[in-house]
């Protein structure tokens, strides 16, 4: 089965063109040549499928008061059991959440984002794997934007981001990159470009197959999850010659990081067997 990855995101996902001009087909919609998650595909190649969950408004966990079910809390469990099995999934929100009508700040915002991982932590979609996410914290909003239904302060809590989705991608084992380089338009001031496309994919397309080997290499391992992650730690068992511990034993629990960014394992070896 191809290595599957699932975009959740906004209008940004989705391919929404501020611009007409800046696409080739003339719409409001980038189009497959040109949208960062297609681009993505293309750079990853025929071992890969990128699926595309792009919904313009979504929030992270905030509800709109003007429009249901906009907040991706919501839907995070339908849309992952209808993708499983995933292999990495890549979530880009917060620019909604910055909209002046739900009175959240960076602060906030992260810890709605820490929400939203944790339960797809919790979802059972990952296969034979552990959970894999990605959180990518989009470029800032310019202080330009002038949107009313936006309101005020969108571009001081955006620039503010970074940070706090960083220190919460560290808090629940997931992985973070930052977009801050990639291209918003001078006309809305808060979508990509079709520049700011392509720039993204390439980023995407350098950073995405370092994360789903990882999850092939402790497949190999035989490690199986035996309980949720919503703690910062998973229980499992372990065969292969690497289960051993420093001194030689392989009897006994014990806390390791099998690789950088993951949530600490607690690990059983019981065997050396590969039956």
């Amino acid at each position: 089965m191809k290595k599957h990855i699932l975009c959740l995101g906004d209008s940004n996902t989705h391919g929404y063109c501020a611009d007409p001009a800046d696409c080739a087909d003339g719409g409001i919609r980038f189009n497959e040549d040109e949208r960062w998650t297609c681009r993505l595909q293309a750079a990853l190649g025929p071992d890969y499928l990128v699926t595309e969950e792009g919904l313009s408004g979504r929030t992270t966990v905030f509800q709109d008061p003007l429009h249901e079910t906009m907040d991706a809390l919501t839907v995070l469990y339908s849309l992952l059991k209808s993708h499983e099995v995933v292999d990495l999934l890549i979530i880009m929100l917060g620019t909604n959440d910055s909209k002046e009508r739900l009175g959240m700040n960076a602060a906030c915002i992260s810890i709605g984002m820490e929400r939203l991982v944790r339960k797809a932590q919790s979802v059972d979609c990952w296969g034979a794997h552990v959970p894999n996410i990605l959180i990518v914290c989009p470029p800032p909003i310019h202080p330009e934007m002038s949107d009313p239904a936006m309101g005020r302060g969108c571009d001081v809590k955006t620039r503010e981001l970074p940070q706090y989705y960083a220190a919460t991608a560290k808090l629940v084992g997931a992985h973070f990159m930052d977009a801050a380089d990639c291209e918003f338009n001078r006309v809305d001031h808060m979508h990509l470009t079709r520049k700011g496309h392509a720039q993204l994919a390439d980023k995407m397309a350098a950073r995405v197959p370092t994360l789903i080997p990882l999850q092939a290499v402790i497949n190999a391992g035989a490690v199986r999850p035996l309980a949720v992650p919503l703690l910062r730690f998973t229980f499992c068992q372990i065969k292969g010659p690497w289960a051993d511990n420093p001194n030689g034993s392989t009897n006994g629990s014990y806390f390791f990081h099998a690789f950088p960014g993951t949530p600490a394992l607690i690990h059983q070896p019981i065997s050396h067997s590969t039956a």
